[in-house]
């Protein structure tokens, strides 16, 4: 089969959830035999190379805008410049020559199937008022990760009308709609309604390789994120203060970007020593922190469905995460981890303490999830299934 992603955030570069699940899939259909493509239009500040090649994926980056210096005094300009007026400059016309690619990949490289993501950057940030591809000669699948709408309405505030009808006509004008999460696809039907059914296919992730066992920390709690108040990095840090009042040795350590000093205020003085700002890191990092991290904690406000849990859990380090949107999903509170509301400072504390002060229950909970991440978000199994569904959807759309 031969398929064709749209993605304008395929790492490496400034690559965020959807691109790093979109190249984990990508790669996984590559080692089952498949033709994989990637095409994403990106502002010339995303970097990397206009082709690449990873692991058998091909990919290609078209851009959007001028191609000034990041640090010009004329890039600064374009910033500030009106969305009316950008898509007027260069949006539509770079959008066309968006599309004008994309059919000539279907054609020369035969796609059979094309999987798009409810998110669109250059749509957002442009303002194009149609940024929908013309009628294809093939099936053409959105995948919900979690548009405007959905943010909006999980942190029910005001939706921009724009941004609004954006996610309507990208939900309304695809062949079929899949989903990373139930609650998802729940959520996108009670905003937008559909007759057909929503496929939920979860997000997932290749298990790593068995390694000797490193022996874990007793005091090291890890957080990766974007250290934003919606993803519950604010709640964490104000919770953090009561943890240090009863276990002094403890350390918390953050992977992600953010506004350091907004965040260090809400630490006690006496405790901000103990709590590191790593910054942004490569995943690898990340992993290799995890394995010997005594928990991890994701209190976010919002997900569509996260990775970060999954990639804890399949490191068998205890795990913390929200009660909100498709946390259920992910785990059983008490079993193979925790759940938390975000909102609840006394309660993200007493979790984290209780796993701090308890290392046979570190144990059991972190195999237990290990064991559930195996079980169902195992990255093979999930290609297949992805494989599947498409398989469906080719044999109607050319009936």
């Amino acid at each position: 089969m031969n398929i064709l992603f749209i993605c304008d955030e395929y790492p490496p570069g400034l690559s965020g959830g959807i691109g790093s699940i979109t190249q984990s899939l990508a790669r996984e259909m590559v080692q089952q035999g498949h033709q994989v493509y990637v095409v994403g239009l990106c502002s010339y500040e995303y970097g990397q190379r206009n082709y690449e090649e990873d692991n058998g994926v091909k990919i290609w980056r078209l851009r959007y805008g001028f191609n000034f210096l990041s640090c010009s005094f004329l890039y600064k300009i374009q910033r500030k410049i009106p969305n009316v007026l950008k898509s007027f400059l260069y949006g539509q016309r770079n959008f066309d020559e968006f599309v004008r690619f994309v059919e000539k990949i279907i054609e020369s490289n035969k796609i059979d199937i094309i999987e798009q993501p409810d998110w669109n950057t250059f749509a957002y940030d442009i303002g194009v008022k149609h940024p929908l591809f013309p009628k294809l000669p093939v099936p053409i699948v959105l995948k919900l990760h979690g548009s405007h709408s959905y943010s909006c309405h999980e942190l029910q505030t005001k939706r921009n009308k724009h941004y609004a009808n954006i996610d309507k006509q990208f939900f309304n004008n695809v062949t079929a709609v899949t989903s990373v999460s139930q609650y998802t696809a729940d959520v996108n039907l009670e905003l937008f309604g559909r007759k057909k059914s929503i496929i939920t296919l979860y997000n997932s992730i290749l298990l790593p390789n068995d390694k000797p066992c490193i022996p874990r920390k007793d005091n090291l709690v890890f957080f990766s994120g974007t250290l934003k108040e919606t993803k519950g990095v604010f709640s964490l840090l104000k919770a953090w203060n009561l943890v240090k009042a009863k276990h002094r040795s403890a350390e918390l350590i953050l992977f992600g970007k953010g506004d350091i000093d907004v965040l260090k205020s809400l630490i006690l003085p006496e405790y901000q020593s103990s709590v590191l700002f790593m910054g942004h890191q490569p995943r690898e990092q990340l992993l290799s922190i995890l394995e010997i991290s005594s928990l991890a904690i994701f209190p976010s406000y919002i997900e569509a469905f996260s990775m970060a849990p999954l990639e804890s859990m399949s490191k068998a380090c205890p795990t913390i995460y929200t009660n909100r949107s498709s946390g259920r999903e992910v785990i059983q509170d008490g079993i193979n981890g925790f759940l938390v509301n975000p909102d609840d400072i006394n309660s993200i504390s007493e979790k984290i303490l209780l796993l701090l002060n308890n290392a046979d229950l570190r144990h059991t909970i972190g195999e237990a999830g290990k064991k559930a991440v195996a079980e169902k978000f195992e990255i093979k199994k999930s290609t297949k299934d992805h494989i599947e569904f498409y398989k469906s959807l080719i044999t109607g759309f050319n009936t």
